[in-house]
């Protein structure tokens, strides 16, 4: 099985709206088509930009299984809240 594309990941605006890699040589990962609205463009954006940070934050989440619940709150449950804010654009 191959790797994804490392993130972090940025949408991109030009005439179009992209995802990209953030590096000194970023990398398109794919265009966001518009699908009605704007605000729905921008927010399956954020979504696929996110990507990443969220199979990093299941994959920390996943170390702590069979864990209580209270051992890895403070661990996991306020980067999971903060990752969800910016795919939301809050």
């Amino acid at each position: 099985m191959s790797s994804h594309t490392p993130g972090p990941w940025k949408i991109w605006v030009d005439n179009e709206v992209r995802v990209r890699t953030v590096s000194t040589r970023p990398k398109n990962i794919t265009k966001v088509f518009n699908y009605g609205d704007q605000d729905t463009t921008f927010a399956n954006a954020r979504l696929i930009a996110a990507a990443p940070e969220m199979y990093e934050m299941l994959s920390k989440l996943l170390k702590f299984e069979g864990y209580a619940f209270n051992e890895c709150e403070a661990l996991v449950w306020k980067d999971a809240r903060a990752l969800l804010a910016r795919i939301k654009g809050t």
